[in-house]
């Protein structure tokens, strides 16, 4: 430990770490290729320091890549964690919270913590300083795996460096706030002459901020493979340290030593999601639908059908595959990681997901019939619903041209009576719900009672994949054709074609309307688009203005239409000094949700359902917008009015035009209960796991209803342990209930053993045929690059190119501070360049082959390697100047002159 005349008394605890972005500009093949040389270099600094200590980004992931292509590391990777010099998990990847499903964020612990005690470390800390936003039960699933701490960055409302963070239900941790960013004392080998102007800069400001606090500082950065000792660096310099202790500390270090502090640290309750010190970038809850979709819907299948079809076959003594689930849930967490599911890495990292999830799709299928199929042979001949929910439902469902209608008390199989559908000649005017009559606008709306569904708004959008800038009107969807297209004794079938256009695109929406005979009409939307720079959203009307309540994992949480507590780009410097990083400006009215948002009024709730989409808007009238296509093709852009600071590689990505078919899975209820009423969940249960038809011929057995699972309460998960059947259940409402002789409390999450019965199979296997499992709603891509911009991007290369190589010329007759400046003025343009050069080489892969599923091939092309390499390189030399510039340009303002060390020790005295 050294100390320091120019820093008061107190300490400074530095921890060193890297945020591993195995997917962005880059598939996962170039980046697990960079691990080894960073292993080595930590069990390098670690020879020669045994107390150092290193963060790889809080998840387990990174070393399951390594140790699958480098097996050889396996040893030094065990000791390594054993001994506390490389920290890893609790995590097993850093998913984006609020866009995946509530149990594949706790089987995300539940392997993250199995890898970890696989190599004998642990961690009762969660490193989640770059997932953008946090969700309100966060304290709760991790303290439910013994993690009474976590770091967290984006999303936090206030500037406090030390809360305790809330869930709906009481559970309360430890919570440090990285408004400073993870990065503030990153590379001071590469700038060792200013290393001490670093840390007394870093300090300045922040101990304003930290009182009395020990001051945490960070270095690392994204995928860093020099890693340094800057404790190293600190005791060889030795200069002016006399007052200040320089800690070389962890995050579980830095939580002992402000344990005193915990109790008087002020309490934040629910969710993070406030983008004014750091950016939640609401825009990636609308980029690339497509990808929403089929991870919503993979994810359904494995936690909601496959698993708990194959824990109900195990009572016929059908095999539980657990290692295959195991397998299926950390390729999906695979698939969450936040770079990856918000739709902001480049294409070929996309195209590779929908690879995944395809793949996913078809074997889960596989695994669904033959659980199905174990499970048939105790039924007699004949048509039965599968519910894949534990909450009691009755209604219908179409498949195949016929109407099943059924009436279902638990999870498992019940009888259905089957109505033929047929053609109709009513008009649209003619159609009676139990809403209220229909009536098709001219434009382009459909009154249902006093509810309104549509329009269909097309406005521009001149943002990123990060940020959504939607401006002017571009187009309404007007009406070609409507038709009442069948009716059946149980249903009527609207169907509407609208087409949107404007001078530089069109969008087409087929839409098909389900009324029943209970509170919710389907709405299946088909839609295509050409074009890019918009945004297409339905409109839903509820008919009286109401609070707004969104559906989240474990919860359901209420929000304002708008978040305008936003700074501007103009702000305070000091305060600009610390928020280096991105941040949301003005005001935000786009929010995440899950499964359902709902207006309601105090009497009457109006449930707008969605199967996979992220993305909401309340407008200033009550209505509730869903964001169905945003279209554009720049992964990220400066001088946007939404957001201060630049949040990602300036590449050009025509894949997030998403000029593809897709199909939304939409449904609108009307329902006289709160989102506290036990009828509110059970319908926004049902709608979220939708019923699937069983067909049984040739069996001998003799059951007609089989449904061993039943509860009020909204179940996540039933799956096999070595103990028997678990199930998870939660309680969404804020009064106390009881579960199987247990109470369980408002906003509480439980998981116990259930017992299945065992069933009696009939002597041979009957013939089983399955209605509704759902089909690949992704798309198949028709965004080519456009040829013309990618020559214009091989202008702008040489442009910037020409600059970077007249600011290196520079420095040959710059000294001290000014060469230092010139430094970060070349690694600008060079680290741009960079990208683009990176994205004209993507882009003409996809060129030359149009047709292919992913364009960039499994294994390596040296010349892409050869690239990502030197943009990592040149990112890492970049962020590191732009510290250093900061530091300068603040020096500047401040002394008039760029001042020697001895000069500014002497005015800080």
């Amino acid at each position: 430990m050294a100390q320091s005349a120019l820093l008061p008394s107190g300490s400074v605890h530095i921890i060193n770490h890297t945020h591993w972005d195995r997917e962005w500009f880059l598939t996962e093949e170039y980046t697990t290729g960079w691990i080894p040389q960073l292993v080595d270099a930590i069990e390098e600094i670690r020879a020669a320091n045994p107390n150092y200590r290193y963060l790889f980004d809080g998840q387990t992931l990174a070393i399951e890549d390594l140790l699958r292509t480098q097996p050889h590391y396996d040893a030094s990777i065990t000791e390594l964690i054993g001994s506390g010099s490389l920290i890893v998990g609790p995590l097993y990847s850093q998913p984006d919270w609020r866009m995946i499903g509530p149990e594949l964020l706790i089987r995300n612990l539940d392997a993250g913590l199995d890898d970890v005690a696989r190599y004998g470390g642990r961690s009762n800390t969660a490193w989640l300083v770059d997932p953008f936003g946090h969700i309100s039960q966060a304290p709760q699933l991790l303290s439910m795996f013994g993690i009474d701490a976590v770091y967290v960055w984006r999303g936090v409302p206030q500037l406090e460096p030390l809360f305790r963070w809330e869930s709906p239900d009481g559970t309360e941790i430890t919570a440090v706030n990285l408004f400073g960013g993870y990065r503030n004392l990153y590379g001071i080998s590469r700038t060792k002459p200013l290393a001490i102007r670093r840390l007394q800069g870093e300090y300045d400001k922040l101990v304003q901020y930290y009182r009395d606090l020990p001051i945490p500082l960070f270095d690392g950065y994204d995928l860093e493979t020099e890693p340094e000792d800057p404790m190293a660096i600190f005791r060889e310099l030795n200069g002016g340290l006399d007052d200040v202790e320089l800690v070389e500390s962890s995050p579980d270090l830095y939580i002992r030593a402000i344990d005193q502090h915990i109790d008087s640290a002020p309490k934040i309750p629910g969710e993070l999601l406030s983008g004014k010190y750091g950016s939640t970038f609401p825009g990636t809850l609308s980029t690339r639908t497509y990808l929403k979709l089929l991870h919503a819907d993979v994810e359904h299948l494995l936690h909601r059908v496959c698993e708990p079809l194959a824990t109900l076959s195990s009572a016929v003594a059908a095999p539980y595959r657990a290692n295959l689930y195991d397998a299926w849930n950390r390729e999906l967490l695979r698939n969450a990681i936040h770079d990856c599911i918000c739709g902001v890495s480049v294409d070929p990292v996309h195209e590779r997901m929908e690879r995944s999830y395809r793949r996913l799709l078809h074997e889960m299928k596989l695994d669904i019939e033959h659980s199905v199929q174990s499970l048939a042979g105790s039924m007699r001949d004949g048509y039965y619903v599968l519910s894949t929910t534990a909450t009691p439902r009755s209604g219908s469902v179409r498949a195949d041209g016929l109407v099943y209608e059924f009436d279902a008390t638990g999870l498992g199989l019940s009888p259905a009576i089957v109505h033929p559908a047929e053609t109709s000649s009513l008009l649209v005017s003619q159609v009676l719900s139990t809403l209220g009559t229909v009536k098709l606008g001219d434009d382009g709306t459909l009154a249902v009672g006093d509810l309104v569904i549509g329009p269909l708004e097309i406005r521009s959008d001149v943002g990123d994949t990060y940020s959504s800038e939607s401006r002017e009107l571009l187009s309404l969807g007007h009406v070609v054709h409507a038709e009442v297209e069948s009716t059946s004794e149980a249903d009527v079938v609207l169907l509407i074609l609208l087409q949107a256009d404007w001078p530089d695109g069109e969008v087409a929406a087929e839409m098909r309307l389900r009324f029943s005979q209970g509170p919710t009409v389907e709405l299946d939307v088909t839609l295509d688009s050409q074009g890019t720079g918009f945004i297409s959203e339905l409109i839903f009307q509820p008919g009286s203005r109401g609070a707004v309540m969104a559906g989240m994992p474990f919860d359901v949480v209420e929000r304002e239409p708008v978040d305008a507590d936003l700074f501007g780009h103009d702000i305070n410097p000091s305060l600009a000094r610390v928020l280096m990083g991105q941040r949301e400006v003005g005001e935000v009215s786009t929010f995440p949700f899950q499964d359902f948002v709902a207006s309601f009024d105090g009497s009457r709730s109006v449930v707008v359902h969605a199967r996979g989409l992220r993305a909401y808007r309340a407008t200033p009238d009550g209505a509730i917008a869903l964001p169905l296509r945003r279209s554009v093709e720049w992964l990220a852009k400066t001088g946007l009015r939404g957001r201060a600071g630049d949040a990602g590689p300036s590449m050009y990505v025509p894949g997030a035009r998403c000029e593809r078919t897709i199909r939304h899975e939409l449904g609108v209820s009307v329902i006289h209960a709160s989102p506290d009423d036990e009828e509110f969940v059970a319908l926004c249960e049902s709608f979220r796991n939708p019923p699937i038809v069983v067909g049984v011929s040739g069996s001998q057995g003799t059951g007609t209803r089989w449904e061993p699972v039943r509860s009020n309460l909204p179940m996540s998960s039933l799956r096999m342990s070595d103990e028997g059947p678990l199930a998870r259940f939660y309680n969404p409402t804020g009064v106390p209930t009881t579960l199987e002789g247990r109470e369980v409390g408002p906003r509480k999450i439980m998981e116990i053993p259930i017992r299945v019965n065992p069933l009696h199979t009939g002597p041979v296997d009957p013939e089983v045929r399955m209605h509704g499992l759902g089909a690949d709603r992704g798309g198949r891509s028709r965004s080519l690059p456009d040829e013309r911009v990618l020559e214009e991007l091989r202008d702008q290369i040489g442009e910037l190119s020409a600059q970077a190589l007249q600011a290196r010329d520079s420095l040959d007759t710059l000294r001290g501070d000014d060469h230092h400046l010139a430094v970060h003025r070349a690694l600008v343009y060079e680290r741009e360049a960079q990208e683009l050069a990176l994205s004209v080489a993507f882009n003409q892969l996809r060129l030359e082959h149009p047709e292919a599923e992913v364009s960039l091939p499994d294994d390596m092309v040296p010349a892409i390697a050869e690239m990502g390499w030197t943009l990592n390189d040149l990112r890492i030399q970049r962020r590191i100047y732009d510290y250093v510039a900061e530091l300068l340009a603040h020096q500047l303002t401040q002394f008039g002159s760029m001042p020697r060390l001895s000069a500014y020790s002497e005015a800080k005295r």
